[in-house]
């Protein structure tokens, strides 16, 4: 052992140097003492991305017996970065392994992977909002910056907007503007578009009137109060592409479904663009999204008793009385504002929209 041992060290001390060893160390992370397991783990992490071809063997190496093999294997899956992109769901199960070290590597390693793990967002959101352990959880905000995506970023912001110690507010600051930098904006940018609540309108063209009336009474005054509309009239220029609109109702947090006759008789028949987002507005609530996320909007008073089943149970807004829309507008602000669902915000669009 003291001569397998040694050799690795030799081999540790040169470093990325040492690639066309990587062959021969993969077959030595088998080996039965696990004093060289865990040495041929450090070897290769000192190696770094140029190892990458030993991610697999790492990876595996994930769930060897002894805490100091997995522990430097976690390692050095972070020294090799973004190229141990495939270790990211065996890294997301380390997050909870009985080892405060090997735990501690994980979050690291995913970190220096960066936005390839993406998919341990959610894993490291629900590890950082449960820990007691402050220093633990700036280690996971830090590893959340560095991942970077925009669900990162909505994760690192719900923090920074509760938080009362200096330290973390500190910390979740400089990872919100690692994110910005990437993004091309200012910190102040960044937050506020990661707070505004936005919102998909489906209606039917009925007439002008009717028209004029959703872009006027509802996109526009949303968009006055800081709201991110989809509205077609507002985000589909000539030429663009509808499907593309619709798609990103998904990516919303509230959908209105402003109800005319006109509109309930495209839902009825499958007709038009309108019963397109219906059933996509549909099949979104039938993927579990919360029933106050899809709200009814009755603009003709005769469409009430005709409301498709799925929506008659619902609280909807009643808007056929043009004497009390203006205070059911406020109250729909006020309702859009008390939670915003969506972690995914389409940031590069609001990048290409300030640029």
């Amino acid at each position: 052992m003291d001569v397998r041992w040694g050799a690795a060290c030799a081999l540790g001390k040169i470093g990325e140097k040492a690639e066309q060893a990587v062959p021969a160390l993969i077959k030595a992370l088998k080996d039965e003492e696990s004093e060289v397991r865990w040495r041929v783990a450090w070897v290769l992490g000192k190696i770094g991305e140029k190892a990458k071809q030993a991610v697999p063997a790492l990876t595996k190496a994930l769930k060897d017996e002894e805490s100091r093999v997995r522990e430097e294997a976690t390692w050095a899956l972070g020294k090799i970065g973004e190229k141990a992109e495939q270790a990211v769901p065996a890294l997301i199960k380390a997050l909870k392994d009985e080892e405060a070290k090997v735990r501690e590597e994980a979050v690291s390693a995913l970190g220096k992977i960066g936005e390839k793990a993406e998919k341990a967002v959610p894993f490291l959101t629900q590890f950082m909002n449960s820990l007691g352990d402050n220093l633990w959880r700036f280690k996971v905000i830090t590893c959340l910056g560095n991942i970077g995506t925009d669900e990162a970023a909505f994760a690192i912001a719900e923090r920074f907007f509760i938080v009362i110690d200096n330290k973390e507010k500190e910390i979740t600051k400089q990872a919100l503007e690692k994110i910005s930098k990437k993004k091309g904006l200012t910190l102040n940018q960044l937050l506020e578009i990661l707070q505004k609540p936005s919102v998909f309108i489906i209606y039917s063209w009925d007439s002008k009137k009717h028209k004029s009336w959703v872009k006027e009474t509802l996109g526009e005054r949303f968009e006055e109060e800081g709201m991110d509309v989809f509205l077609d009239q507002m985000k589909v220029d000539y030429g663009e592409s509808i499907s593309e609109f619709i798609g990103k109702m998904e990516h919303c947090d509230y959908i209105l479904l402003i109800f005319t006759e006109k509109l309930h008789e495209k839902i009825t028949n499958g007709i038009g663009y309108a019963a397109f987002e219906e059933k996509m507005a549909s099949i979104l609530d039938s993927q579990g999204w919360a029933k106050r996320r899809i709200i009814p909007i009755i603009r003709e008073k005769s469409v009430i008793a005709k409301l498709p089943a799925k929506y008659k149970d619902q609280n909807y807004v009643d808007m056929s009385d043009d004497t009390v829309v203006e205070d059911r507008v406020n109250e729909l602000i006020e309702h859009f504002r008390k939670k915003i669902y969506i972690k995914k915000r389409l940031l590069a669009n609001e990048v290409r929209l300030k640029n």
